[in-house]
């Protein structure tokens, strides 16, 4: 018995010359959209991450310190929570601090440092139980968070310009 042979693609060998050039362009068209997204996003766009994260993490922090006050979190869940929450937001800082900064965004570095060492207050104190230095923690953290919140805005609305 005999085998035929298998037949051998043939498409790349007869592809239209013109198709040829539309598949390049494609392919150049796809490596100059990766290369583009490799690349290091702006000062102002990197700060604008950096100070949405803060924003974040300090709310994340807030909500655990006032539901551990309610005890509606158990203390060791609450601790684990503002310990990363500390953590979280050291690394957000030092993301700031690293490379060049809006003059909007240094301005308001100190404000941008204070939710971290509050988050090491906060479970230093929850790990006491002591429930009175958490309120005054939480208050000051709450002020820090309002201007916080502003900058993020601000922000915000310098991005969305042309």
């Amino acid at each position: 018995m005999r085998i035929a042979p298998r037949p051998r693609p043939t498409t790349a060998v007869f592809t239209p010359p013109r198709a040829r050039r539309t598949a390049l362009a494609a392919r150049a068209v796809l490596l100059a959209l990766a290369l583009s997204a490799c690349r290091e996003p702006s000062p102002e766009k990197r700060a604008a991450d950096a100070v949405q994260s803060i924003r974040s993490w300090t709310a994340t922090v807030r909500l655990a310190a006032e539901s551990w006050l309610q005890a509606k979190t158990p203390s060791a869940y609450t601790r684990l929570t503002l310990r990363k929450g500390e953590q979280r937001l050291g690394d957000a800082v030092k993301t700031l601090e690293s490379g060049t900064l809006p003059s909007q965004v240094e301005a308001e570095l100190g404000v941008l440092r204070a939710p971290a060492a509050s988050a090491r207050r906060l479970a230093e104190a929850a790990e006491r139980g002591d429930r009175g230095a958490v309120r005054g923690e939480l208050t000051a953290l709450t002020t820090a968070e309002a201007r916080i919140r502003a900058l993020d805005a601000r922000l915000a609305a310098a991005e969305a310009k042309p």
